[in-house]
């Protein structure tokens, strides 16, 4: 994509959207759908003021992560919640299940910017960051690699933080391929008998 078009037109745009889809997917619980509709506003105004050039642009980014990464995590909770207490297996469990992997991949890369942000250098293999943030594409790339325990290489953790961040996302990831679909998948074998 064209220089800086994915971090400022696309991602917030792809984020609004997935807040919008969690605050439909958690509509039922009125209390945590206020805050998240609080959370949706504040992610609006900060990304219209990044895209306007207003304000402190590592502000608002750090802002937006820390909107987006409990947004995730509640969702990727309820999600998990929802799938384990289904009782037949269905085309939206299924869907479930992948959102629910999507999702666990975008925390990591929330966590790993934020490594990144406040030491730079965590990660070897990293494209030198183009502004404020660091190199989303390949944080993101980094995340879906080690949650799915591909690690080509290109990119690791030098850090501290950044091993143990690496650690845990490979580790969540193994744990959620494994316990999560295992209970689909023996859900939709009792549910065939």
């Amino acid at each position: 994509m064209p220089f800086g078009i994915f971090e400022d037109v696309f991602l917030p745009i792809a984020n609004t959207l997935n807040l919008v889809a969690g605050l439909l997917l958690i509509s039922d619980n009125k209390r945590m759908f206020r805050f998240f509709l609080v959370l949706l506003g504040l992610l609006l105004l900060t990304s219209l003021l990044n895209l306007f050039g207003i304000g402190d642009g590592r502000l608002n980014h750090l802002v937006n992560m820390a909107v987006l990464f409990p947004f995730y995590a509640m969702v990727t909770y309820e999600i998990i919640k929802q799938i384990l207490t289904m009782k037949n297996v269905t085309m939206s469990t299924l869907l479930g299940l992948i959102s629910g992997y999507i999702c666990l991949g975008l925390i990591g890369a929330l966590l790993c910017m934020i490594i990144e942000m406040f030491a730079p250098g965590s990660f070897s293999g990293i494209t030198p960051a183009r502004g404020i943030l660091p190199n989303v594409e390949d944080i993101v790339y980094f995340s879906y690699i080690t949650l799915l325990t591909i690690g080509y290489g290109e990119i690791f953790p030098v850090a501290d933080a950044a091993r143990k961040a690496a650690i845990l996302i490979g580790l969540v990831g193994q744990f959620y391929m494994v316990i999560i679909t295992a209970v689909v998948v023996s859900k939709y074998m009792s549910q065939k008998n």
